[in-house]
């Protein structure tokens, strides 16, 4: 739970999570809970319009990316840069037409984005994503509006030449 400082409540089960709020964790038999990722995102951000991924979720598309990231990234609205958030640091990305969830659609275009910064082989995976793309992003235009997102805003085309 998180919530703002009032001097009526004890102190003494109260943390800081920096930069957000005041966490009051909740007490488990193995010891106590971590705050939730969304809600202490929600709160930084003062908004819930915004998404949280990491590279991982890439794995799901069936395109060959196996690697496993310890990043945790957030696309949002607001903020930009890299920040503690609790125990770990979160990189935040401004995106101007973030969806309120993750669909493959956004994934997979995400994927040709970010694929420079991946530890996979380039070349495989992107040959992977021309074969798929028909498939994946072929669905009418208005399923994809209906869900919030316009994926020529945010996508470099497949046609050019990638470093």
């Amino acid at each position: 739970m998180i919530f703002s400082w009032s001097a009526t409540v004890s102190t003494e089960r109260f943390e800081i999570v920096p930069p957000v709020k005041n966490y009051c964790p909740r007490k488990f038999e193995f010891g106590e809970a971590p705050a939730d990722e969304r809600e202490l995102v929600k709160a930084l951000l003062k908004t819930d319009r915004f998404v949280v991924t990491s590279p991982n979720a890439y794995n799901q598309l069936g395109l060959g990316t196996t690697q496993l990231y310890n990043k945790r990234v957030v696309y949002n609205q607001k903020r930009h840069g890299t920040f503690p958030l609790g125990n770990r640091m979160v990189t935040f990305e401004r995106r101007f037409n973030v969806p309120r969830q993750l669909f493959p659609e956004f994934l997979l275009v995400d994927l040709v984005n970010e694929l420079d910064q991946l530890a996979e082989d380039q070349d495989a995976v992107l040959s992977r994503v021309r074969e798929n793309w028909n498939r994946r992003i072929g669905r009418p235009k208005k399923r994809l509006e209906r869900r919030g997102w316009e994926p020529s805003d945010q996508i470099r085309l497949l046609g050019e030449s990638h470093p």
